[in-house]
């Protein structure tokens, strides 16, 4: 009976290795259970400024474009200013309409 007591011991541990390794795991679970909510936040806002940068790189080639237009149409040139500073050609009438604006609801 030399190993009897061992045997004993073995299963004993054995119970209380599994006991340890379970409150490890649920431990790590609630220690990664806010950063991975953060990353996830984190992930969702990445994405969003990615779609505003290619919004904004749309719209600063489409500012370029005209920007080459005025630079070399005399065409563009006047049509900004016959729309921007309501100027016309000599011996024609410019109208102005402006749109009438909402009464503010009470």
């Amino acid at each position: 009976m030399i190993g009897g007591i061992g045997e004993k011991k073995s299963s004993g541990s054995g119970f209380w290795l599994w006991v340890l390794i379970s409150v490890i795991v649920i431990g790590s679970f609630f220690l990664l259970l806010p950063v991975y909510r953060e990353y996830g936040k984190k992930r969702d806002e990445y994405a969003q400024l990615r779609a505003e940068r290619a919004a904004l790189q749309q719209e600063l080639q489409r500012k370029q474009k005209q920007v080459r237009d005025l630079e070399s149409s005399p065409g563009e040139i006047e049509k900004v200013a016959r729309e921007k500073f309501n100027q016309g050609k000599k011996g024609e009438t410019t109208y102005v309409y402006e749109m009438p604006k909402e009464e503010k609801k009470k």
